[in-house]
């Protein structure tokens, strides 16, 4: 089994009340063998690659309201 992945995070602060926030990750999953443990037995190889991506502003309208909008997708 072997999973290579990587991680970018970004924040940042543009007013005292705006907050935005950017993350993506990327990673790339393989499990089995090329080559049969048994002669009897089929080799079988799985592979999934998968990307993710998420962004996100907070804004402080008061100190009792906050508006939070996050979009993502995977």
């Amino acid at each position: 089994m072997k999973n290579n992945q990587g991680d970018a995070k970004v924040d940042w602060l543009a007013s005292t009340n705006d907050n935005f926030m950017f993350r993506y990750t990327q990673s790339y999953y393989t499990a089995g063998a090329l080559r049969p443990v048994l002669p009897t037995s089929a080799a079988g190889v799985t592979e999934s690659p998968s990307i993710g991506a998420v962004a996100a502003w907070t804004r402080t309208v008061t100190p009792y309201i906050v508006n939070d909008f996050r979009y993502g997708f995977t």
